[in-house]
């Protein structure tokens, strides 16, 4: 079925939302029109719990915006005290393989904490037989083929932890632009550890090129999102990682700009930007205390990235007050 027009909005408001086992709160397109939008206020808590494998790979519990065909998502929006994301369940909104339109947006607003962590117990393969991650997120995507744009990821609370895998990611896999992340923590921002695949924790966005889940090639075209942080103390610990990259041969890199009292990367965390021939991306860090860099840890914006090692593009600014 293909209908036209727009669809009808969801609103929930509630003391605690629970969604498990594999459940879903969905808006989707699947003929031509606008997506309805999802609103959820919680006064206490929003919990969004786990994955289940199908025989279609694996469900994931969460809140979803989608459209399969033309037009544009609607925009979930979520307000409580404290949001957590665990074992492989999301948040996303995307522009589906083939899609023409735009995803809808993110808006959350958690007044105490954002917490994601961890990943699906049971993995996804290629059809070449090569592991895919699938941990918990917060996610923009452009699929594959898709024409259009993604919107903004943007996130409120006083404390957001992003743990074992967990991630905040927008990516370019068909033409157009990746969505933006802003994300403003009033105390704090954590991101450490790797998933069990080692997955890094972190925040991403990419335009990318590779194998699809049906072994077919893929390549973005158009530009990476911009990262905007806003915090107290930005601490990457474990590997943990904030990253634009163009993997795609017709890819532009986003920006990063931090904005902090201090910015600690330790054991190996990275702050990149990175691109496969064209300009890196330009990082901007304005900490008012403190820049520490420990044991490993890289903060680089540069151009040359598998398969063209060498780049042709410049290298983006660093840029550090």
């Amino acid at each position: 079925f293909r209908g036209v027009g727009r669809g009808g909005n969801i609103q929930l408001i509630t003391g605690s939302l629970s969604v498990s086992n594999s459940a879903a709160i969905e808006s989707s397109i699947t003929g031509q029109g606008t997506g309805g939008d999802i609103t959820i206020m919680a006064r206490d808590t929003v919990r969004l719990d786990g994955a289940v494998r199908n025989p279609f790979g694996i469900r994931s519990s969460g809140i979803e915006s989608q459209v399969f065909e033309a037009g544009n998502g609607g925009t979930i929006r979520i307000t409580t005290r404290d949001l957590t994301i665990t074992n492989g369940a999301s948040i996303d909104v995307s522009l589906s393989t083939f899609g023409r339109g735009s995803t809808g947006n993110i808006f959350i607003n958690a007044s105490e904490s954002i917490s994601v962590d961890g990943e699906a117990p049971a993995q996804l393969t290629t059809a070449a037989g090569r592991p895919l991650s699938f941990s918990s997120g917060i996610d923009a995507l452009v699929g594959a083929g898709a024409i259009g744009n993604g919107g903004i990821v943007q996130l409120q609370t006083r404390d957001l932890s992003l743990t074992n895998g967990g991630s905040i990611s927008t990516t370019l896999a068909g033409q157009g632009n990746a969505a933006n992340v802003d994300i403003s923590a009033q105390d704090r921002i954590l991101i450490s550890g790797t998933a069990k695949d080692g997955g890094r924790s972190g925040i991403f966005s990419g335009v990318n090129q590779g194998e699809g889940f049906g072994g077919e090639f893929f390549q973005g075209v158009g530009r990476g999102g911009t990262i905007r942080l806003v915090t107290g103390d930005l601490l990457l610990d474990q590997e943990g990682l904030i990253s634009t990259n163009a993997i795609s041969l017709l890819g532009i890199t986003g920006d990063v700009a931090v904005q902090a009292n201090t910015i600690r990367l330790d054991n190996a965390a990275r702050i990149v930007t990175v691109s496969a021939i064209g300009d890196g991306g330009d990082i901007t860090l304005n900490a008012r205390d403190l820049i520490s860099l420990r044991r490993n840890s890289l903060i680089s914006a540069s151009s040359g990235f598998d398969p063209a090692p060498q780049g042709t593009g410049a290298g983006g600014n660093v840029t550090i007050s």
